[in-house]
């Protein structure tokens, strides 16, 4: 019998996540929202999702203020909550941070001797195979990755 040793720095992105009910229900409707399921300008309604998942509508209010606070919805005070509508302008801006952001951590990556391209590759050819098949996994996998060159820049 083989006995393996890991260490935090030898597996990074592997956390053990206690989840409560709200955050259950914020990823939910997240995934929702990203696999399209919920179309961009589209209501919604407090009372549907809380129906809908078995909860209170006090859980559903609180993932929804997370979901704006993370800019995926809007909410006009005493009147409805939507699903944010991108711009073009929005999109390219977001594309030209991210992209100035993960340049400095694959720099301070290597040059921290922490990015461990195996685990990289995986990552991006799971984002490959999963774009066609399945949006909702496919932005799970996106997000994987995008969240291990930030681990691997010593950043978190």
């Amino acid at each position: 019998m083989v006995n393996h040793k890991l260490t935090i720095q030898d597996s990074p992105s592997r956390r053990i996540v206690v989840k409560t009910l709200t955050s259950k229900v914020t990823e939910t409707i997240r995934d929702m929202i990203t696999s399209g399921e919920c179309e961009r300008g589209s209501r919604l309604f407090e009372v549907n999702f809380s129906q809908m998942f078995g909860v209170s509508r006090t859980c559903v209010r609180e993932a929804f203020i997370t979901l704006e606070n993370e800019g995926l919805i809007v909410s006009t005070p005493n009147k409805s909550t939507s699903v944010k509508v991108f711009t073009k302008k929005n999109v390219e801006d977001l594309y030209e941070l991210r992209a100035a952001v993960e340049t400095v951590c694959l720099e301070r990556s290597m040059k921290n001797s922490l990015l461990d391209i195996d685990i990289l590759y995986a990552l991006s050819k799971a984002i490959a195979d999963t774009y066609q098949r399945d949006r909702t996994e496919w932005f799970k996998d996106d997000l994987r990755f995008h969240e291990f060159l930030l681990e691997c820049s010593d950043n978190m």
